[in-house]
């Protein structure tokens, strides 16, 4: 009787400690953990996030970039962080694509994180240099059956979303193309504006200046719907007859498994509006991208499903790291 009446004093105190945690939350700095490079589109719209939960609590949000091994550094510093809300990691679709990719993951996506929000959003633009011959994606797919294997795509690296995109073009369209793999999206880029490969998926953000100015052409965009930003320029599906063809970019925030779910919802809301803030919208829609704010539980279920849609495109395709 001791032994039980001890055991409850102590769960009565243990809860009651941790709802006086969860209620001071935050009562000290956040980190933010990028396990991306600085420079890249995850800063600007970190720090749109980390300026709203500053002005708002008072505690300072602080951007840790920890990039390396495909964005894993970073995710398993998040991993085996305390879950008390303090650290939030940055992720992206490579996120949801590494485990099905590599064998030595250490993190499964939805076992070892719970989302915050997803928060933004992004197709890809099939693009060619304008010397190309091909004027739409049918051209393209013809010059490819007639030259099998001739015709190459860049990409960010293998496993990355823009690779995964031609692979599935590729496999849709019966078509030989060969894979050319960079170390990032800036020389992936580069590659087709020299000329020196024949296409590129790659993101509206990093290609409209050079669409608009005519330096890359635009063939199609790799989303179910059009874009804002490129009206004219037709998807996938309607360009190549490829029913079910869409590949977007996407990053999110999460945070240890086991973080209290008051401090999961208390972050939701306030990341929430800060997205809907129309001053924020209106910046991240410039950029080329779309405002994303979800609930955790959206978020949760669309990182489980493109984890499981990756896992058996790799699979079917035969996508191996080199």
């Amino acid at each position: 009787m001791r032994r039980l009446l001890a055991m409850m004093m102590f769960c009565a105190c243990s809860y009651a400690v941790a709802q006086q945690t969860t209620a001071n939350y935050p009562s000290r700095p956040i980190r933010m953990v990028s396990p991306f490079a600085p420079g890249g589109a995850t800063e600007p719209l970190a720090r749109m996030i980390n300026q709203g939960l500053t002005e708002k609590w008072g505690q300072p949000v602080i951007l840790d970039f920890r990039p390396g091994a495909g964005t894993m550094i970073g995710t398993n510093i998040v991993r085996a962080a305390a879950p008390d809300g303090y650290t939030i990691l940055i992720v992206a679709a490579s996120f949801s694509i590494n485990p099905s990719l590599y064998k030595d993951v250490k993190y499964e996506p939805v076992r070892d994180f719970v989302p915050l929000t997803m928060q933004v959003e992004f197709p890809f633009l099939l693009t060619v240099h304008p010397n190309s011959p091909a004027v739409n994606v049918q051209q393209l797919i013809s010059q490819a059956k007639a030259q099998p294997g001739r015709l190459t795509f860049s990409s960010s690296g293998i496993g990355n979303t823009n690779h995964l995109a031609g692979e599935l073009l590729k496999n849709m369209a019966g078509i030989s193309l060969t894979h050319v793999p960079y170390k990032g999206g800036g020389p992936a880029l580069t590659a087709v504006l020299g000329g020196e490969v024949s296409m590129l998926f790659t993101t509206v953000l990093s290609s409209l200046p050079f669409v608009q100015s005519g330096r890359l052409r635009a063939l199609a965009i790799s989303s179910s719907e059009r874009s804002r930003h490129l009206p004219n320029v037709p998807t996938i599906t309607e360009a190549a007859a490829l029913p079910g063809f869409y590949v977007k970019g996407w990053y999110a925030l999460v945070v240890h498994s086991e973080t209290a779910p008051q401090i999961v919802t208390k972050l939701n809301q306030e990341i929430v509006a800060i997205l809907n803030k129309e001053s924020v919208k209106q910046k991240i829609i410039d950029s080329g991208v779309e405002p994303w704010p979800t609930s955790p539980e959206v978020a949760r279920k669309f990182i489980g499903a493109e984890s499981i849609r990756w896992r058996k495109v790799i699979a079917q395709l035969g996508i191996k790291p080199e």
